[in-house]
């Protein structure tokens, strides 16, 4: 089953199966791991956060994850 949120270019991490379906939807959110300086009054960057469960081994996983972790 999928939904009109899924994209045809995902596939599971774990099974590399291209069926499944966004089960949870939070719209645009900020990064957990974004924190900017006290001097930084600006709006915190925002991204899609949407959980998608895949329909072959059932792994509920990020659908995009666009931010890169600060090493």
């Amino acid at each position: 089953m999928t939904t009109p949120f899924t994209t045809a270019q995902h596939r599971c991490r774990a099974c590399a199966s291209p069926d499944g379906e966004v089960v949870l939807d939070l719209g645009e959110q900020p990064a957990a791991d974004h924190f900017p300086p006290v001097a930084d009054p600006g709006p915190d960057p925002v991204h899609p956060l949407q959980m998608w469960l895949c329909a072959r081994c059932r792994l509920a996983q990020l659908l995009a994850d666009p931010t890169t972790p600060e090493e």
